[in-house]
């Protein structure tokens, strides 16, 4: 059984994480205000790595955005990649669309169950919507392809 949907964005959005989910965040650095920025080795940096995942992976197609998703088990961390296209509209518009897919990100991150490559494509209608919204569609993204850790799994 999948963890509840619920329960994770009360957990993500409540602030308070017990020991045992600070102690796995701790890859993600913590900056002056607060917020966690995804570590460099949690990204994927070059095209032939966006151009595996497309190629050779799975993709998800959502309202907001289009994952493609490449299980890797030899790899140790799940990374992320973002594309977002000038279709989206102008560079803040752009860099928000970013900044949430990237927050999504982070705070399902310790739910994903193995080693994945994903990589979001925004799509126009994540412009205007609320962090909480693409966080929930991820989610039902990683569960619909059985990416989230069972209840009782705790490594």
């Amino acid at each position: 059984m999948t963890l509840n949907l619920m329960t994770l964005m009360d957990s993500a959005f409540s602030g308070k994480m017990t020991s045992e989910q600070t102690n796995k965040n701790s890859d993600i650095d913590q900056s002056d205000d607060g917020l966690g920025s995804l570590s460099r080795h949690k990204r994927i940096k070059f095209s032939r790595d966006f151009h595996r995942a497309r190629d050779l992976g799975e993709r998800y197609t959502s309202r907001y955005f289009i994952a493609n998703f490449l299980r890797k088990p030899n790899q140790k961390v799940s990374r992320l990649g973002v594309i977002t296209s000038r279709k989206l509209g102008p560079a803040i518009v752009r860099n928000r669309a970013r900044r949430i897919l990237r927050a999504a990100f982070r705070t399902c991150y310790d739910s994903i169950s193995a080693p994945i490559d994903l990589v979001l494509v925004a799509r126009k209608r994540i412009t205007g919507r609320k962090s909480t919204l693409i966080t929930q569609e991820l989610l039902r993204f990683l569960e619909s392809n059985n990416l989230l850790r069972s209840k009782g799994d705790l490594s």
